[in-house]
């Protein structure tokens, strides 16, 4: 949106302040995110004219905030009407589906080093607590010759790290019978270049058909070695709840495979917490799913309730307990990953610097997909570099150049 802003004359302010016009891009997909979101409009729609867009929820929250124009994420190459009617004082609404591959398109990237690149739209799901169907529609994936072409760009335009996104990337064109995303992966990696692809999330329903392939792709040299591979629930009885569409044994079997492939990798997931009909036993057995994947990275949620979805109409736990389990959660992941993060003491080897850090520091990732923070200033951004890991935190790893 912002590059399409700069493309019809407009200037990115500073700050709200400085703004003649402020555009509010907001997620939805958590309850807790949501409302604060619509308090987030309301605060500044009372200093300056607004465009609500992204991830607009369905009924009429924002429509009670007068003088509003609205974007949703099938119609961002509105932006630049809805600005320039905000501005001009009209509230228009562009809420219709028409989507329109997010690609090729002007853009400003926060990070000069990371391009993110969308590969689909939507989701072929249905699972009984999410509302991206409601909002996103149905599954559209892009061509893979315009992914390709939108990575060549950013690499001609210095970029070193390309995340490859959307709400399933393991969905990637399973309208021919399975999933594409091998394919796509392979063909991303091989363009000409030294740089890194990092593969986003991916159900494990659409894994299990292609599992092979999928590792097969992962073994080019531009990948890095990290799955995001939602869990959710280790009770057998929650995931059919939820319409997940796999077992918790079928999950931990593709993660070790994706372990005895890789044994120097990142593995992140995903949990629900205090799904409705969740009993102390269902959370025990997400527990020690947990205990048996030890992923790196973990993240953890309270359920809440989404309009429209079957989840929100069945009997709920109560937040006090949804509370207690969140918490002891957490509690099993931090040992989980001091024992992780304690394993790469003493490494050396090439990593890619990717952002900049706190003041002086500067973060990298090596192919294992290990956060690695050393010492440094932007001038090392989007450079492969030698470190040597000398110390450990909660999550990451401290290293210095060598």
């Amino acid at each position: 949106m912002a590059g399409l802003l700069r493309k019809e004359g407009y200037a990115i302010a500073a700050s709200p302040e400085q703004a003649d016009c402020v555009v509010l891009n907001m997620c939805s997909v958590k309850l807790k995110t949501e409302r604060r979101m619509v308090r987030r409009a309301g605060e500044l729609h009372m200093q300056r004219p607004l465009v609500v867009a992204g991830c607009i929820p369905p009924g009429r929250k924002f429509r009670r905030i007068p003088g509003v124009s609205l974007v949703n994420t099938q119609n961002l190459h509105h932006i630049g009407r809805a600005v320039s009617a905000a501005v001009d004082g009209h509230a228009v609404a562009y809420l219709l589906r028409e989507e329109r591959p997010k690609l090729g398109l002007p853009r400003i990237r926060r990070n000069p080093a990371v391009s993110i690149v969308p590969i689909s739209t939507g989701c072929d799901l249905a699972c009984a607590f999410c509302v991206t169907t409601i909002i996103k529609g149905k599954l559209q994936s892009y061509p893979m010759r315009a992914i390709c072409d939108e990575v060549s760009r950013g690499l001609q335009e210095g970029c070193r790290e390309f995340w490859l996104t959307s709400q399933d990337n393991g969905a990637y064109l399973t309208g021919t019978g399975r999933s594409m995303l091998p394919e796509l992966i392979r063909s991303v990696a091989a363009l000409d270049g030294e740089f890194r692809v990092r593969v986003g999330m991916t159900n494990p329903v659409h894994v299990k058909g292609v599992l092979d392939s999928l590792l097969d792709a992962y073994e080019h040299a531009n990948v890095y070695k990290f799955l995001h591979l939602p869990l959710q629930s280790g009770s057998d009885r929650i995931l059919a709840e939820m319409g997940r569409g796999y077992t918790a044994r079928e999950f931990l079997a593709i993660a070790a495979a994706f372990r005895a492939r890789f044994p120097e990798s990142t593995l992140s997931t995903d949990v629900i917490c205090g799904y409705p009909g969740e009993s102390e036993e269902d959370f025990r057995e997400t527990m020690a799913a947990l205990e048996e994947l030890r992923p790196e990275m973990l993240h953890l949620s309270r359920y809440s309730p989404r309009d429209g979805t079957r989840a929100a109409l069945q009997e709920q736990v109560h937040w006090g307990i949804v509370k207690e389990r969140t918490r002891a959660g957490f509690r099993t992941f931090l040992g989980i990953s001091a024992g992780r993060c304690a394993e790469w003491k003493g490494w050396s080897g090439r990593v890619l610097v990717s952002e900049e850090g706190k003041p002086g520091t500067m973060v990298a990732h090596n192919d294992a997909y290990r956060q690695i923070v050393i010492p440094g200033d932007a001038s090392l951004l989007g450079r492969f570099v030698n470190v040597r890991v000398t110390g450990v935190g909660r999550h990451y790893l401290r290293g210095e150049l060598c």
